[in-house]
Protein backbone atom coordinates (compact mmCIF):
# COMPACT_ATOMS: atom_id res chain seq x y z
CA UNK A 1 0.00 0.00 0.00
CA UNK A 2 1.01 3.44 -0.73
CA UNK A 3 2.18 5.03 2.66
CA UNK A 4 2.50 9.30 3.03
CA UNK A 5 4.32 10.60 5.94
CA UNK A 6 5.03 14.16 7.32
CA UNK A 7 4.56 15.56 3.35
CA UNK A 8 5.27 18.42 3.16
CA UNK A 9 5.78 20.93 0.25
CA UNK A 10 5.66 25.01 -0.26
CA UNK A 11 5.49 27.49 -3.93
CA UNK A 12 7.33 30.45 -2.67
CA UNK A 13 5.82 31.22 0.42
CA UNK A 14 2.77 29.53 0.05
CA UNK A 15 2.56 26.21 2.02
CA UNK A 16 0.11 24.10 0.33
CA UNK A 17 0.70 21.04 2.30
CA UNK A 18 2.13 20.74 5.75
CA UNK A 19 3.09 18.09 7.51
CA UNK A 20 0.00 15.20 5.56
CA UNK A 21 0.26 11.59 6.57
CA UNK A 22 -2.01 8.77 5.41
CA UNK A 23 -2.36 5.51 4.21
CA UNK A 24 -3.69 4.53 1.10
CA UNK A 25 -5.78 0.89 1.22
CA UNK A 26 -4.57 -1.35 -1.74
CA UNK A 27 -7.70 -1.32 -3.39
CA UNK A 28 -10.91 0.90 -3.30
CA UNK A 29 -12.16 4.30 -4.23
CA UNK A 30 -10.37 6.75 -2.13
CA UNK A 31 -12.63 10.51 -2.35
CA UNK A 32 -10.25 13.24 -1.73
CA UNK A 33 -12.47 16.53 -1.05
CA UNK A 34 -11.77 20.18 -0.14
CA UNK A 35 -11.91 23.62 -1.43
CA UNK A 36 -9.65 24.94 -4.24
CA UNK A 37 -5.71 25.80 -3.58
CA UNK A 38 -5.31 22.91 -0.38
CA UNK A 39 -3.33 21.09 -2.19
CA UNK A 40 -5.63 18.00 -3.55
CA UNK A 41 -3.89 18.28 -7.11
CA UNK A 42 -0.47 18.64 -5.19
CA UNK A 43 -0.86 15.40 -3.72
CA UNK A 44 -1.55 13.98 -7.20
CA UNK A 45 1.57 15.20 -8.46
CA UNK A 46 3.60 13.92 -5.87
CA UNK A 47 1.84 10.73 -5.81
CA UNK A 48 2.68 10.60 -9.82
CA UNK A 49 6.09 11.58 -9.09
CA UNK A 50 5.64 15.02 -11.08
CA UNK A 51 6.40 17.00 -7.98
CA UNK A 52 9.17 16.18 -5.07
CA UNK A 53 7.90 16.96 -1.53
CA UNK A 54 9.88 19.28 0.16
CA UNK A 55 9.72 17.13 3.61
CA UNK A 56 8.79 13.72 4.26
CA UNK A 57 8.64 10.34 2.79
CA UNK A 58 6.67 8.65 0.15
CA UNK A 59 6.38 5.11 0.40
CA UNK A 60 5.43 3.49 -3.18
CA UNK A 61 5.21 -0.41 -3.46
CA UNK A 62 8.18 -1.88 -5.87
CA UNK A 63 6.06 -2.06 -9.62
CA UNK A 64 3.28 0.13 -8.81
CA UNK A 65 2.08 1.43 -12.01
CA UNK A 66 -0.23 4.12 -12.56
CA UNK A 67 -2.24 5.23 -14.74
CA UNK A 68 -4.15 9.16 -14.44
CA UNK A 69 -6.42 11.47 -16.03
CA UNK A 70 -5.15 15.12 -15.07
CA UNK A 71 -7.65 18.09 -15.03
CA UNK A 72 -6.92 19.21 -18.33
CA UNK A 73 -7.62 16.54 -20.94
CA UNK A 74 -4.15 16.67 -23.07
CA UNK A 75 -5.29 15.11 -25.80
CA UNK A 76 -4.18 14.46 -29.69
CA UNK A 77 -5.95 17.18 -30.63
CA UNK A 78 -5.68 16.08 -34.34
CA UNK A 79 -6.58 12.17 -33.73
CA UNK A 80 -9.65 10.65 -33.41
CA UNK A 81 -11.18 9.66 -29.87
CA UNK A 82 -10.45 6.00 -30.31
CA UNK A 83 -6.75 6.46 -31.61
CA UNK A 84 -6.56 8.82 -28.38
CA UNK A 85 -7.63 6.23 -26.09
CA UNK A 86 -6.64 3.50 -27.73
CA UNK A 87 -2.38 4.66 -27.50
CA UNK A 88 -2.49 3.91 -23.51
CA UNK A 89 -3.23 0.08 -23.94
CA UNK A 90 0.51 -0.46 -24.40
CA UNK A 91 1.15 2.16 -22.03
CA UNK A 92 2.74 4.46 -25.24
CA UNK A 93 2.26 8.08 -24.83
CA UNK A 94 3.30 8.99 -28.42
CA UNK A 95 1.20 9.37 -31.82
CA UNK A 96 4.43 7.81 -33.28
CA UNK A 97 3.26 4.04 -32.31
CA UNK A 98 1.68 1.76 -33.56
CA UNK A 99 -2.11 1.16 -32.27
CA UNK A 100 -2.62 -2.61 -31.50
CA UNK A 101 -5.56 -4.48 -32.43
CA UNK A 102 -6.45 -5.39 -28.75
CA UNK A 103 -6.02 -1.83 -27.52
CA UNK A 104 -7.93 -0.41 -30.48
CA UNK A 105 -11.21 -2.76 -29.88
CA UNK A 106 -10.66 -2.10 -25.62
CA UNK A 107 -10.98 1.38 -26.40
CA UNK A 108 -13.63 0.84 -28.63
CA UNK A 109 -15.67 -0.82 -25.65
CA UNK A 110 -14.77 1.35 -23.10
CA UNK A 111 -15.35 4.98 -25.14
CA UNK A 112 -18.65 3.28 -26.20
CA UNK A 113 -19.63 1.95 -22.60
CA UNK A 114 -18.86 6.44 -22.21
CA UNK A 115 -21.61 7.09 -24.80
CA UNK A 116 -19.57 7.86 -27.58
CA UNK A 117 -19.89 5.11 -30.06
CA UNK A 118 -21.02 7.34 -33.07
CA UNK A 119 -17.55 9.42 -32.31
CA UNK A 120 -15.08 7.26 -32.52
CA UNK A 121 -13.33 8.22 -35.64
CA UNK A 122 -14.14 11.89 -35.04
CA UNK A 123 -10.79 14.02 -34.18
CA UNK A 124 -10.90 15.62 -30.89
CA UNK A 125 -10.90 19.09 -31.53
CA UNK A 126 -14.21 18.48 -32.84
CA UNK A 127 -15.89 17.26 -30.47
CA UNK A 128 -17.85 18.96 -27.46
CA UNK A 129 -16.31 19.86 -23.65
CA UNK A 130 -18.04 17.15 -22.30
CA UNK A 131 -17.57 14.69 -25.01
CA UNK A 132 -13.19 15.04 -25.06
CA UNK A 133 -13.46 14.59 -21.25
CA UNK A 134 -15.06 11.68 -21.55
CA UNK A 135 -12.17 10.63 -24.45
CA UNK A 136 -9.45 11.53 -21.42
CA UNK A 137 -11.23 9.08 -18.93
CA UNK A 138 -11.19 6.37 -21.28
CA UNK A 139 -8.22 6.52 -22.12
CA UNK A 140 -7.11 6.51 -18.44
CA UNK A 141 -9.03 3.26 -18.12
CA UNK A 142 -7.65 1.51 -21.41
CA UNK A 143 -4.60 2.26 -19.23
CA UNK A 144 -6.08 -0.34 -16.51
CA UNK A 145 -6.97 -2.65 -18.90
CA UNK A 146 -3.49 -3.48 -21.21
CA UNK A 147 -0.27 -5.22 -20.60
CA UNK A 148 0.64 -1.90 -18.44
CA UNK A 149 -1.41 -3.17 -16.33
CA UNK A 150 -1.86 -0.30 -13.94
CA UNK A 151 -2.60 -0.86 -10.73
CA UNK A 152 -3.48 2.92 -9.76
CA UNK A 153 -5.68 4.97 -10.95
CA UNK A 154 -5.74 8.79 -9.77
CA UNK A 155 -8.57 11.25 -11.65
CA UNK A 156 -8.04 15.23 -10.91
CA UNK A 157 -11.81 15.90 -11.22
CA UNK A 158 -13.14 13.53 -13.39
CA UNK A 159 -16.13 14.50 -14.07
CA UNK A 160 -16.22 18.50 -13.73
CA UNK A 161 -18.65 19.88 -16.29
CA UNK A 162 -20.26 16.76 -17.09
CA UNK A 163 -24.62 16.57 -17.38
CA UNK A 164 -26.14 14.65 -14.03
CA UNK A 165 -26.63 11.65 -16.64
CA UNK A 166 -23.45 11.43 -18.01
CA UNK A 167 -21.90 12.29 -14.60
CA UNK A 168 -23.64 8.92 -13.15
CA UNK A 169 -23.11 6.91 -16.05
CA UNK A 170 -19.31 8.05 -16.16
CA UNK A 171 -18.84 6.90 -12.73
CA UNK A 172 -20.59 3.35 -13.27
CA UNK A 173 -18.31 3.34 -15.67
CA UNK A 174 -14.91 4.18 -13.92
CA UNK A 175 -15.77 2.38 -10.76
CA UNK A 176 -16.10 -1.07 -13.32
CA UNK A 177 -13.03 -0.53 -14.97
CA UNK A 178 -10.93 0.29 -11.56
CA UNK A 179 -12.97 -2.61 -9.44
CA UNK A 180 -9.92 -4.70 -8.31
CA UNK A 181 -7.46 -1.70 -8.17
CA UNK A 182 -7.06 1.66 -6.48
CA UNK A 183 -9.08 4.67 -7.52
CA UNK A 184 -7.74 8.02 -5.61
CA UNK A 185 -10.28 10.78 -7.03
CA UNK A 186 -10.06 14.79 -6.68
CA UNK A 187 -13.53 16.18 -6.46
CA UNK A 188 -15.02 19.09 -5.12
CA UNK A 189 -18.65 17.78 -5.20
CA UNK A 190 -19.22 16.32 -2.44
CA UNK A 191 -22.29 14.08 -4.59
CA UNK A 192 -19.34 12.84 -6.42
CA UNK A 193 -17.26 11.10 -3.26
CA UNK A 194 -20.61 8.83 -1.83
CA UNK A 195 -20.11 6.05 -1.96
CA UNK A 196 -16.10 5.82 -1.95
CA UNK A 197 -14.26 3.57 0.43
CA UNK A 198 -12.73 6.30 2.07
CA UNK A 199 -13.22 9.80 2.21
CA UNK A 200 -10.01 11.90 2.45
CA UNK A 201 -11.21 15.32 3.49
CA UNK A 202 -8.47 18.59 3.33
Amino acid sequence: MIQVTNISKKYGDKAVLEHFSYQFPEQGVVAVTGPSGIGKTTLLNLLLGLEKPDEGTLEIPAGTTFSAVFQEDRLLEKESALENAAIFYEGKTNDSVSLSAQGKEMAKQILSELGLSEDLETPVRELSGGMARRVSIARGLVAMTGPLGAKVCIMDEPIKGLDPENRKQTMDVIRKYCAGKLLIMVTHDDKDAEGADEILSF
